[in-house]
């Protein structure tokens, strides 16, 4: 898995998930709120929600509105969080305030799919996990997807610096992030003078490349009113399927509009106009953005589906490499959940101190039915942390679960990778896993090989104690059992040798032992023994360029 690579093509969301309980329909020009936000770029989205930049014409700025799925709006945690961090932020001296997404509005709206939480923010520009594509402006559209990216060592640490004091500040005020990745992980944009006409979406002529800033040219309202006459790529769908109704069934790829009376453009200029009334102009919405709740959830599924698909577009060029700030973003509530490559070996499973409780807790516990899922801690945050020091360095993932296709298969890959990379389990985390001896023959080993587990006193350069570690692995392994897993090559080795051979090679050995300290320190079983955000934010490698 590389978290930090993304595919080749840029994507929307299924056009299948506009329907009633999810996606609203929006389309440039759309207003919000009574006329007061207006929709002009697309920004990014998710399972839970789209993300659009849009201009305040009440306070004549810019910002970022964030539309969540219907079926989800009423029953969010999220906006009670961010409204407890906005007023701790306003009335805190903490650093940290400044490293968190700030909540500036909020409001609800009602569409064809339901009534929607739209929340307002400050506009910032792409996450950590794609701005890394952004840094070479020189590079081909075809090399700007390669495989793995790297950030180099100042940026991690700026990175990772700020995104410490975010933490710091949320745990120190009781609240823990538990969805902490490259995602969520946001830099901030300097507008300056930036005009609508600069900001607004970005179409590349006679291609399907979308989102390059040198040749783009910007996308009028009145272009959107009449789409078919915009020579220039405005849509695309990776996966066109059938409406669940049955009446719309566009089984065809969309990929230009450029009214040359190709079979494509055609196909869509039959579909588009059989779903809009004839002289329709871009809508003005926001006649039932009041809070009081209307009198049924969806009020026609008329318009449910959008006229296009606009593909996302980041403010990449807006951001300066050498002086940025970066926010942490996305607290979803009951809905963040701890990505399974960055989870932490207490939320996978549960330390057990006897034979029996193993048999009774062969379940991951992030998975169960019957247990109650176990909420993340600071510490969570802190194990991703640890991850995200080797994933900014070397490009690709501590731990690759690609090949986690069932839960118990999933299971056993994390397991048996935190037992290679990182070293011997604890006992009571080795019972509770409980399958175990299928991949690593306990009581082989030698009482005298036995090796305690690495702490953060631990001097972890030393060739010494990582070859005694290594050699443990190399006598308890059952290598055919894990190379089922689809473990194979470096995946197996320590997370010193997996450094070494993935890391920039103008990384000094100097700042590789650093840096691997760190991460050992941080990558403990033992959750207790993790370092807190501020503890990290002492430690000299954060504080060096």
């Amino acid at each position: 898995m590389l978290p930090i690579s993304p595919p080749p093509t840029p994507t929307t969301e299924l056009s299948s998930n506009y329907k009633p309980g999810h996606y609203h329909p929006i389309h440039f020009g759309d207003l919000f709120k009574n006329g007061r936000y207006k929709v002009i770029r697309k920004l990014g989205y998710g399972s839970f929600a789209t993300v659009w930049l849009a201009h305040d014409n009440e306070k004549h700025r810019y910002v970022a509105l964030k539309v969540i799925v219907s079926k989800d709006s009423h029953k969010t945690s999220e906006l009670s969080i961010l409204q407890k961090i906005t007023s701790l932020a306003t009335t805190s001296s903490h650093p940290g305030r400044h490293h968190i997404t700030i909540l500036l509005d909020h409001f609800f709206h009602l569409g064809p799919n339901g009534r929607h939480l739209c929340l307002i923010f400050e506009i910032m520009g792409p996450s950590s996990a794609s701005m890394v594509r952004e840094l070479d402006c020189n590079q081909t559209p075809e090399r700007k997807y390669e495989s793995p990216k790297k950030y180099a060592l100042p940026m991690v640490k700026r990175l990772l610096r700020h995104t410490l004091l975010g933490l710091g500040f949320l745990h120190e005020n009781g609240i823990v992030h538990g969805d902490l990745n490259p995602g969520n992980l946001l830099f901030s944009v300097a507008l300056r003078n930036a005009g609508e006409e600069e900001l607004r979406q970005q179409v590349e002529l006679g291609t399907s490349l979308l989102g390059t800033e040198k040749r783009g040219t910007s996308l009028g309202l009145k272009d959107v009113t009449n789409v078919m006459k915009v020579a220039m790529t405005l849509v695309t769908t990776t996966a066109a399927k059938e409406e669940e109704n049955g009446k719309l069934k566009p089984k065809i790829k969309l990929k230009k509009l450029d009214g040359s009376g190709s079979r494509i453009a055609n196909g869509f200029l039959r579909w588009f106009k059989s779903k809009r009334k004839p002289g329709s102009k871009a809508r003005k919405t926001g006649e039932n953005d009041k809070n009081d709740t209307p009198k049924a959830d969806f009020p026609s599924t008329k318009n449910a589906v959008p006229q296009y698909l606009a593909v996302p577009q980041s403010l990449a060029k807006f951001v300066d490499p050498k002086n940025f700030t970066v926010k942490i973003s996305d607290f979803g509530g009951e809905k963040a959940i701890t990505p399974s490559y960055l989870c932490p070996p207490e939320m996978i499973v549960p330390q057990t101190e006897t034979e029996t409780e193993t048999n009774m807790s062969n379940t991951p516990l992030h998975q169960t039915n019957t247990n109650t899922p176990p909420l993340p801690t600071p510490k969570a945050d802190i194990w991703a942390i640890g991850c995200l020091i080797y994933e900014f360095l070397t490009g690709t993932s501590l731990f690759d679960l690609s090949q986690g296709t069932t839960p118990e298969r999933l299971l056993d890959l994390q397991m048996v990778l935190m037992e290679e990379v990182i070293g011997p389990m604890p006992e009571g985390m080795w019972r509770g896993w409980g399958r175990g001896g299928r991949y690593f023959g306990v009581g082989e080993a030698d009482e005298g090989d036995k090796v305690d587990e690495l702490g953060e006193d631990d001097e972890v350069s030393k060739v010494s104690k990582v070859s005694k570690v290594d050699e443990r692995r190399k006598r308890r392994r059952r290598g055919a059992n894990i190379a089922q897993l689809g473990i194979v090559g470096d995946q197996s080795q320590s997370l010193e040798q997996r450094f070494e051979k993935h890391k920039s090679a103008s990384l000094s050995t100097e700042e590789s032992n650093q840096a691997l300290k760190v991460m050992r320190w941080i990558l403990c079983y033992d959750a207790e023994k993790r370092p807190t955000a501020r503890e990290l934010l002492e430690c000299e490698w954060f504080n060096g360029e």
